[in-house]
Order: C-alpha cells, then sequence, then structure tokens
C-alpha cells in the first residue's frame, strides 16, 4: 500500500505542474484518495462509507457501496 501511495503523489504531482490551474484537480486528487480507501477497505474486507463519503460526490458514493468490488462502478460509468 506504500507503494501505491507513493505512485499516487507522484501522479498528482505531474497532473498539478502540468496544468496547475485546471478546475477538476481537486476531484483528481479525492479521486485519488477514494481509490486507496476503496483498496484497504477490499483487501481488510471493512466498511468505509463514512471516510468515502469525505471524498466522493453522493451519486458515486452510493455506486460504489453497492458494487460489490468497490472499485467496480467507475470502470464501468466511467471508460
Amino acid at each position: 500500500m506504500g507503494q501505491l501511495m507513493i505512485a499516487a503523489r507522484s501522479l498528482f504531482r505531474e497532473v498539478k505542474n502540468t496544468l496547475p490551474d485546471d478546475k477538476h484537480l481537486g476531484q483528481f486528487v479525492r479521486l485519488q484518495i477514494a481509490f486507496a480507501h476503496c483498496l484497504r477497505m477490499t483487501l481488510r474486507r471493512e466498511k468505509g462509507e463514512g471516510q468515502l463519503a469525505r471524498y466522493l460526490a453522493a451519486e458515486d458514493l452510493r455506486n460504489v457501496m453497492a458494487a460489490q468490488f468497490p472499485g467496480e462502478p467507475y470502470s464501468a460509468d466511467h471508460g
């Protein structure tokens, strides 16, 4: 999990340096954080709706929590 967080921070820095004024930068960061929490929840078989609610829009949160595997709706709905 540590290596994933290092890679996520590196990706964020690259995106921020490439698109510093992008209005979607905050959403990108929140989705990266939600992904890490979803992975943790899946691996540990935990529920974490409260933590995910801090980072996901209400509709996205409903989709994630309804999935058998938390990352499933995003790959289907977002390409």
